[in-house]
């Protein structure tokens, strides 16, 4: 699978997951993308609830222009 993010200048970005884990209800999961100036990686760290998953994604972006590091909330849900 696939996380998008929405950069208000950067655009939208699909970052592969690249592993992850499920164990006594906790989630991780990581993933990288290269871009032509740089590169996105993220980790998310969660827990399992009944109708979804909720956690925190923190997201890295290394590129020509400077770094630039954010964390926000994120809630998963089945579509």
């Amino acid at each position: 699978g696939h996380v998008t993010l929405r950069h208000p200048d950067a655009g939208t970005v699909e970052i592969p997951i690249t592993s992850g884990s499920v164990q006594d209800g906790k989630v991780v999961f990581f993933g990288h993308t290269n871009l032509p100036l740089g590169t996105v990686d993220l980790k998310f760290t969660g827990l399992v609830k009944a109708t979804r998953i909720e956690g925190a994604v923190h997201v890295e972006l290394d590129s020509l222009f400077g770094q630039e590091q954010d964390t926000a909330r994120l809630y998963l849900a089945k579509a």
